[in-house]
């Protein structure tokens, strides 16, 4: 996790943030995906509090901390990332959705393609605000317990 956060001094980690930000920056007044957009644009609030807690951890001496929340950090990233992607995706189905219409063949797969999106980010994505809570609450004792302990 240290490793691809840090790699090329922090370089890709701001990209990836710029992609996410754009798509939500894009999609901010789509009529039809207000909760969804809301929702996406909280857990990436925090998911900047989570990166920021990752830095904190590092240049405060607390190493250890990195390996008892490598885990989570990488699932919220997937979480967010993905969460822009597919509602990304949703969008484009709206729109080609109202282009072919109701009783074209296709229809239904943009409708699952909505339906996808929307369970994904009112479903899965919030577990971002959680993750972020559980850094912040800073719990080491995984890493601090003696070794002869969990024997």
């Amino acid at each position: 996790c240290a490793r691809k956060m840090t790699m090329k001094k922090g370089k890709v980690v701001m990209t990836f943030m710029q992609e996410i930000g754009k798509t939500l920056a894009i999609h901010k007044n789509v009529a039809g995906f207000e909760d969804e957009i809301k929702i996406l644009g909280e857990a990436f609030t925090d998911y900047q509090g989570i990166l920021g807690l990752f830095n904190g951890f590092m240049t405060s001496g607390k190493i250890n901390m990195l390996g008892v929340f490598a885990t989570r950090i990488l699932h919220a990233t997937a979480m967010v990332y993905a969460g822009s992607l597919i509602l990304d995706q949703a969008v484009l189905a709206t729109k080609k959705l109202a282009e072919v219409g109701e009783d074209h063949f296709d229809a239904s797969y943009y409708k699952g393609k909505i339906a996808s999106a929307r369970f994904f980010i009112k479903n899965i994505v919030p577990q971002v605000f959680n993750i972020k809570r559980v850094m912040e609450i800073g719990d080491s004792t995984c890493a601090d317990i003696p070794e002869e302990c969990i024997r």
